[in-house]
């Protein structure tokens, strides 16, 4: 068998760890984790037939993406991470914000990512690094759909009033450069094809909110619609939308990690998330610890921030990468709504699920209990950070399932770092009462 050569390393060519067959013919694959961690799931052959599609379609996206793999290693939580080049990545070299400086209060503790003390896992400290999605609900035939491109048009994002969907947050309608808060993440349970998501996003309708919404998000998510089947885990997650909320696909809209990121699609240049050469580490990234009711109580900090044209995501600090201007025609300059929420999708409205939202506490248990966004900011247009007190309740929403505490001020007792608080969350269908709107 002719092995083919597909991504260039160091000015020579990486051979493919293996071929696969796939309708008579070799498919490619990337290379395997340098220190594998995690047996190969054991697939049927319906299934194996659907993951050697997802290794041919990710090998010729890097090929024609021009990525060059400069390390592969795998964390303990199975995810692949390839480490890029910078020079095969355009614009991941570009200027950054300045980095963002904050402090934590004494009642709550940093939350991290799997990478940080993992040094097995970690790649070159200039490299660009990229979680290699597995689209396991396809591969196991979870989520019926007849290809992987089609199982990619019909990822859920998050979005702020879609369809299935119940919220609990607020809405400021403000002209904005920008958001940041601190977000406090639980390990509360999801139904099948379900998603417990605490965002925050920065976005514009346009003149037909179904086809031309433009927005940038990021998020804490536990999902089991888009990437794992059964408990899943509490990850960071970043998704852009150029055409609504129902316009999916590479260059379009999605998830990162549910549609891959910015390069080149069957022969046709796209936009979407550009990783910054030197992040620690990439999207998708799997959060610990995570909080647990009335247990200690950890924070992620969430920003976004348009520089030099392009809307910028950070966490932790930490500039992941940015969302080019190109293609978000209705935030070009500057967005007109700030969202700060969680969210809930449950395939079949007619029964809603028992998913959680944050911790599937309901917003009155306050701090230590339910899930909260800490010190929600907006950035004006001259990017200085402003309160939203002026904010709406999101919705759809229904209280018998998930509430909300709107913005509360607990600087009087708890001291300046809670001078404004939003508390959400829920047991959904597990309450009395609770269904969809």
């Amino acid at each position: 068998m002719q092995r083919r050569n597909i991504l260039l390393i160091a000015a020579a060519t990486l051979p493919l760890s293996g071929c696969t067959i796939l309708g008579g013919e070799e498919a490619p694959a990337l290379p395997k984790p340098s220190l594998e961690r995690c047996a190969p799931d054991e697939l049927n052959a319906e299934q194996q037939a659907r993951q050697n599609e997802v290794d041919r379609f990710l090998a010729t996206w890097y090929q024609e993406s021009g990525w060059v793999i400069l390390a592969t290693k795998q964390t303990r939580s199975c995810d692949v991470i390839d480490y890029l080049d910078p020079a095969s990545v355009p614009g991941s070299e570009i200027e950054a914000p300045p980095d963002p400086v904050y402090e934590l209060p004494p009642e709550v503790m940093a939350q991290g990512t799997e990478i940080d003390d993992d040094y097995d896992a970690q790649g070159l400290a200039w490299s660009v690094p990229v979680i290699r999605p597995r689209f396991a609900p396809y591969v196991f035939g979870e989520v019926p759909a007849a290809s992987l491109s089609a199982f990619i048009r019909q990822t859920v994002p998050g979005a702020p009033g879609s369809s299935a969907r119940l919220y609990a947050g607020v809405a400021l309608p403000v002209q904005n450069t920008g958001a940041r808060t601190f977000v406090n993440p639980y390990d509360g349970k999801v139904d099948a094809f379900g998603t417990n998501i605490l965002e925050m996003a920065i976005l514009c309708p346009g003149p037909d909110r179904d086809k031309t919404l433009d927005m940038v998000g990021v998020m804490a998510s536990r999902d089991r619609a888009n990437f794992e089947l059964t408990v899943p885990s509490t990850r960071l997650q970043v998704e852009f939308l150029t055409a609504g909320d129902r316009a999916i696909g590479p260059g379009i809209g999605g998830i990162e990690g549910a549609v891959m990121k910015a390069g080149v699609y069957i022969g046709q240049k796209t936009t979407g998330f550009i990783g910054r050469a030197g992040a620690p580490y990439a999207p998708g990234a799997v959060l610990t610890p995570v909080s647990t009711v009335g247990g200690a109580i950890y924070e992620s900090r969430f920003e976004i921030q348009l520089f030099g044209g392009n809307w910028w995501i950070a966490h932790n600090g930490n500039w992941l990468g940015y969302y080019p201007r190109e293609g978000l025609d209705q935030i070009e300059f500057s967005a007109c709504e700030a969202h700060w929420y969680g969210e809930v999708r449950d395939r079949n409205t007619e029964t809603w699920d028992v998913t959680d939202m944050g911790s599937g506490e309901f917003a009155a248990e306050g701090l230590g209990r339910a899930a909260h966004f800490r010190l929600p900011q907006y950035l004006d247009a001259f990017a200085a950070p402003q309160w939203p007190d002026a904010a709406l309740p999101s919705e759809p929403n229904n209280p018998l399932c998930y509430t909300s505490s709107g913005l509360q001020d607990e600087s009087a007792t708890l001291g300046p770092q809670f001078q404004r608080i939003l508390y959400v969350g829920g047991p959904g269908g597990d309450s009395p009462g609770c269904t969809y709107p």
